[in-house]
C-alpha cells in the first residue's frame, strides 16, 4: 500500500466504503512520508471505514534498510536515532497496529500468511501490544507473529 493510488483513495471517501490496508504502507516508492501520513489523517476522520494492518514492512530495521530512515532523516532533517524523531514516532505506531482482521467472519485478512504455526485466531487475539519483531531465533510467539507479516 505504499503505492496507494490516489483514485481509489477517492471512491473510498466518495462512497463511504469499508477498506482495509493490509501493510506495508512506507518504502516501496518516493513519497513514504506522505503515504502514511495521509492513511493516518484518513484513519482519523473516517475510524470506521479505514482500516489499516500491519505489513513486515511495518518494522524499523526493515523500513530503514528500504529507505524510510534516509527519506525521513534527509526530507524532515532530523537525526533518525532519537527517540522524539518522526521515524521512531511512526514506527513506534506501527508496533500497535492490529495484524488481521476478520469481515463476516468469513474472510482472514493478513499482510503475509497464516503460515505452520497459526490454529486459531483467539492466537492473533491475545497478542499483547507493542509488538516488535525479533528476526533472530524467534520463540513460538515470534514465529507467529513473523508467519502473519511475511
Amino acid at each position: 500500500c505504499g503505492e496507494v493510488q490516489q483514485k481509489h483513495l477517492k471512491e473510498v471517501i466518495q462512497t463511504a466504503m469499508i477498506t482495509f490496508f493490509l501493510g506495508n504502507y512506507v518504502d516501496k516508492g518516493m513519497y513514504s512520508l506522505e503515504t502514511i501520513c495521509l492513511l493516518m489523517a484518513l484513519k482519523v476522520k473516517y475510524p470506521n471505514q479505514i482500516h489499516l494492518l500491519r505489513g513486515n514492512h511495518e518494522d524499523p530495521g526493515i523500513n530503514s534498510a528500504f529507505g524510510f530512515s534516509d527519506e525521513c532523516g534527509n526530507r524532515l532533517m532530523e537525526d533518525v536515532e532519537r527517540p522524539d524523531s518522526a521515524f521512531s514516532a511512526i514506527n513506534r505506531l506501527f508496533e500497535w497496529l492490529p495484524l488481521a482482521a476478520v469481515i463476516k467472519n468469513k474472510i482472514l485478512c493478513v499482510h503475509g500468511g497464516i503460515g505452520s504455526m497459526l490454529n486459531s485466531i483467539s492466537e492473533i487475539e491475545v497478542l499483547q501490544r507493542p509488538l516488535t519483531i525479533i528476526h533472530e531465533k524467534p520463540n513460538e510467539q515470534q514465529q507467529l507473529l513473523i508467519d502473519i507479516l511475511w
